[in-house]
């Protein structure tokens, strides 16, 4: 690989501050098309750009394979700029499939671990058109007792008698219960103010659990839920189960009641991004101080490897508040140091060594 000397930038003036500050002081809609693309692609050379930090570190990544080819060691280090991604864990187990929705025909229901109290938070989205006996997510001991959840007409929380609440229209509804309030489709349509609570018995889904014995089963469609930290996917594995999938406590949920739930269609997995380049720096990029000492120290390393000449620049100490005559100078003693290299190259040719052997 080679490098481009004449890219290194060396000759910007106070007249490129200027021009860049006349521009950010005009209004955008008074930019021209040119202004844009310059600015965009960081060229203005009023500023200091991802682009600059770019064009130097390849030279400087250059020149150190240089001088390592010539043993010499430069106490180089690469500026990590974004670092490796984590490997995410999988969502499901190897051989589930994730379903856009599960929909039961009125025998189905799941059982969950969860007794909720006044502080369980819970979200909820489905669908129903049953009018009566329509248990979504809820237990309690009896119609006014320690009672948490949503039906798909009524929802209760705590010691209370059940809220009438009109959701088995057949549409999505998201129901979510958050210190001690209940907002359907984001409107508060209960809130609870009484004593401490915690249910007798589990929470159900697709049906009620009434002091631990199931009933007001519903046919109903679910496409998501959450309760506390804990997301239950609707999946089927590789033998056929059909069910929810917790992730934070790496269970499955199966039909606890009769027949088979019907299955949406497959949720394909969302692509992963990909990764950005750990040694790149790209325009959203906020350089860290961290990394701006790094970058700094890798001119000075280089520099350091031979005695420049007098008129050579000084490394600047500092990317804090760095002026046009400071950024050329970083550039400015990277080709000097090349310009040394290049005479470190020409001297073998006076050096016999070419020509080692001929008489």
């Amino acid at each position: 690989m080679s490098f481009d000397f004449s890219t290194l930038i060396t000759d910007r003036a106070q007249s490129d501050v200027s021009s860049l500050s006349a521009l950010m002081a005009k209004k955008l809609d008074e930019w021209t098309p040119e202004e844009f693309e310059q600015f965009n692609n960081g060229r203005p050379k009023g500023g200091y750009w991802w682009t600059d930090l770019n064009r130097v570190t390849a030279c400087m990544e250059y020149i150190n394979r240089e001088l390592q080819d010539f043993g010499y060691k430069t106490g180089y280090k690469p500026v990590v700029v974004h670092d490796s991604p984590e490997t995410e864990e999988q969502l499901l187990p190897d051989g589930y499939t994730r379903l856009e929705w599960i929909k039961s025909d009125g025998n189905q229901y799941i059982l969950t671990d969860t007794i909720p109290n006044e502080k369980t938070k819970m979200r909820v989205v489905f669908s129903t058109s049953q009018s009566n006996a329509c248990g979504v997510a809820v237990c309690d001991y009896n119609w006014k007792n320690r009672g948490f959840g949503i039906w798909g007409n009524a929802a209760v929380i705590g010691n209370q008698t059940p809220q009438s609440i009109n959701l088995n229209d057949g549409l999505d509804h998201t129901c979510v219960f958050e210190n001690s309030v209940l907002k359907v489709d984001g409107e508060v349509k209960l809130t609870y103010s009484g004593e401490s609570f915690t249910t007798p018995c589990p929470l159900s889904i697709f049906a009620l659990n009434r002091n631990g014995r199931i009933q007001e089963k519903t046919a109903m469609t679910l496409r998501e839920l959450s309760i506390d930290d804990f997301n239950f996917y609707p999946c089927k594995n590789q033998s056929g189960d059909v069910g929810l999938y917790c992730p934070e406590n790496k269970k499955s949920y199966w039909n606890a009641g009769s027949g088979a739930f019907t299955v949406g269609p497959e949720m394909a997995p969302e692509p992963e991004p990909e990764p950005l380049d750990p040694y790149t720096w790209y325009k959203e990029d906020s350089p860290k101080l961290s990394q701006m000492e790094q970058y700094l120290s890798n001119v000075d390393a280089l520099r350091s490897v031979f005695e420049l000449p007098d008129y050579a620049p000084q490394t600047p100490k500092s990317m804090a508040l760095l002026t046009f005559a400071k950024a050329n100078d970083i550039e400015i003693v990277l080709k000097e140091v090349e310009n040394v290299i290049i005479l470190i190259i020409s001297s073998f040719w006076y050096s016999g060594e070419l020509y080692s052997g001929e008489g």
